[in-house]
């Protein structure tokens, strides 16, 4: 912490945040992110809808884009990339 503000990090990114915007578990520190780490595209992929790439593409990921890896489906990430919540498979996705 630092005065008003919490150092966080996000996507491989460091910043503060008003403390005013965050909230705190019972203890008064930060919640955790509800991220468990960042993933990097290995070469061109696609976020899908569901958990299956027969469902819809949200969105085309290139080689070393970033993503905050928000869980797991199968033999597929929950991700979220440019603002974009989808699935990703896991064989695309270098941890």
């Amino acid at each position: 912490t630092s005065g008003s503000f919490y150092k966080v990090r996000a996507a491989g990114v460091t910043g503060y945040v008003p403390k005013s915007s965050v909230s705190t578990g019972s203890g008064g520190t930060p919640a955790p992110a509800p991220t468990t780490g960042v993933g990097k595209a290995t070469g061109y992929s696609y976020v899908y809808q569901t958990a299956n790439t027969s469902s819809a593409r949200l969105l085309k990921l290139g080689p070393g884009n970033l993503m905050d890896i928000l869980g797991t489906s199968g033999s597929f990430y929950k991700v979220r990339a440019a603002g974009v919540t989808g699935y990703v498979p896991k064989s695309s996705i270098q941890l």
